[in-house]
């Protein structure tokens, strides 16, 4: 019966008997469109190419994780652009509220924008809170940039790098990198002794064995 009847691939278009079709369920004669031989070369030339497939999916995933880590990024950066914007106007109506100052260093009367907050030099991208207002500093600016840096306390002086060095602050430095140097060769001399007296114990050890 299946070698009298026939019936047409549609890939190849050559007629061929029903035995050459795969058997599928959904179909009027439940066999498939593609003969058995089209059905082989359509599977071996997809798997042939899956390693490239999965190559190119690969990189469509990663392409979109990176455009995803971008949008994600810029979104961040300009939440925090528009922050900083809306803190910087408030801190301008603070500073008109504020009155002039005599600098801790310089005994000099200046306006309030001359001393500064830490939130300004650290461009704070916090929100305003009317309860808790930034402090204005002792000194001023230009006692504070041009200065001695050793009346910074340790995280101002972390975030002002730019500040010249005096000779105090690098006396405590290089004490600070002798005092290292000092407790690394005590370590040393430590390590090295007791290894000395492990030797002298298996040597000991070693000639009561022999003794015996």
């Amino acid at each position: 019966m299946l070698e009298t009847e026939q019936k047409q691939c549609n890939q190849c278009t050559k007629t061929k008997p029903l035995s050459a079709f795969y058997k599928q369920k959904n179909t009027p004669d439940r066999r498939m469109h593609h003969c058995i031989e089209c059905y082989k070369a359509n599977r071996e030339e997809y798997q042939r190419q899956a390693p490239e497939r999965e190559r190119q999916w690969q990189e469509q995933v990663k392409a979109a994780e990176e455009e995803s880590r971008r949008a994600w990024a810029e979104k961040l950066e300009r939440e925090s652009e528009e922050r900083r914007e809306e803190y910087s106007k408030q801190l301008d109506g603070w500073y008109e509220t504020q009155t002039n100052q005599i600098c801790a260093r310089c005994k000099q009367r200046r306006s309030p924008r001359g001393f500064g907050t830490w939130q300004e030099e650290l461009e704070w991208t916090g929100v305003w809170d009317a309860n808790n207002p930034p402090e204005l500093h002792r000194t001023c600016k230009e006692c504070r940039y041009t200065q001695c840096c050793c009346h910074l306390s340790v995280k101002m002086y972390r975030f002002s790098d730019n500040l010249p060095r005096c000779q105090a602050r690098l006396e405590d430095e290089l004490s600070h990198i002798k005092w290292r140097s000092i407790n690394f060769i005590a370590l040393e001399a430590y390590f090295a002794l007791q290894c000395l007296i492990f030797q002298l114990c298996a040597k000991l050890c070693l000639h009561k064995i022999m003794m015996l």
